[in-house]
């Protein structure tokens, strides 16, 4: 069956200098700022706001699958900072000189990563719902039981965590509504209202085998990550920062946010009382405006 021209934007790959393939997808005017997005953890390129299509933003999203997620290939021994030399060869080969990025949730590190290490390139750097830096028992606290566990085990027992995503990755493939939403049961009442929105789940049930289309393997690297120097200090983050954060976020605690906007030195953050971790799909249009400056 013949590609259509919305399926070649979903699938688009670039081979980088080490041969590796890196995935992506565009979304939103062609023309417009160019802002490069950064999925959650696990995530991929697929995992799009519904409006990310709307041209009237006036945003080009460039949305990378990172190694080992979606069409990617795996990259052993990676770290967060080095997401930034993907990143630079991505705008290489797309004519970009300067850009935004942006992340969400797991995708926060690594949008902090590219400001820190492409000043040159990067004019802001947002980050949605993100993870702070998780180095002490503090850091697990206001964490739903789920990520509660997995950071754990990220950090005591990875064999472990690799089974148990292992299971999740099968699942995922198979039965995705099953993971979508599947601790519902800890999240806050605004993301569960969220989740009932019909067109969302269908965006997030698309994304969710393709999160795990290689195996679990990176999903693990990236929680084991987490849990490790990311580095490079917050504190010299020389490239302004714009935060958002839900006051009831479960998955990454709003304390996170809180110590991230003491330490980053330009950085303006936004709070929004009452929400969780998934408010950035129905907030995308002032979030946009926001990036493009």
């Amino acid at each position: 069956m013949a590609q259509t021209a919305q399926d070649a934007r979903l699938n688009r790959t670039i081979t980088l200098r080490d041969g590796r393939t890196l995935g992506y997808a565009e979304y939103g005017d062609p023309k417009g700022v160019p802002l490069l997005f950064f999925h959650g953890t696990p995530g991929s390129r697929l995992m799009a706001a519904p409006e990310w299509s709307d041209a009237s933003l006036g945003v080009r999203i460039v949305a990378p699958d990172r190694p080992g997620l979606g069409l990617s290939s795996y990259l052993r021994n990676r770290t967060i900072l080095s997401w930034a030399s993907d990143v630079r060869e991505l705008a290489d080969a797309l004519s970009l000189d300067k850009f935004v990025v942006c992340g969400v949730s797991g995708g926060g590190p690594h949008s902090l990563a590219c400001a820190y290490e492409l000043p040159d390139r990067v004019t802001r750097a947002g980050v949605i719902s993100g993870a702070g830096p998780i180095d002490s028992a503090e850091a697990l606290a206001g964490m739903h039981k789920g990520n509660q566990l997995a950071m754990t085990l990220a950090k005591r027992a990875p064999l472990v965590l690799r089974g148990l995503y292992g299971v999740i990755a099968l699942i995922a493939k198979r039965w995705p509504d099953k993971v979508v939403g599947g601790n519902s049961k800890q999240m806050p009442e605004a993301d569960r209202k969220l989740l009932a929105d019909g067109e969302l789940m269908a965006t997030l049930k698309a994304d969710m085998p393709e999160s795990y289309r290689q195996g679990a393997r990176a999903a693990v690297d990236e929680a084991i990550l987490f849990t490790k120097p990311w580095g490079f200090a917050l504190e010299d983050i020389t490239v302004p920062v714009l935060l958002w954060h839900g006051s009831e976020d479960r998955n990454a605690p709003l304390a996170m946010a809180k110590d991230m906007e003491r330490r980053i030195p330009n950085c303006t953050a936004t709070y929004y009382e009452g929400e969780g971790h998934l408010y950035f799909f129905k907030r995308w249009p002032e979030i946009a405006a926001a990036l493009k400056g």
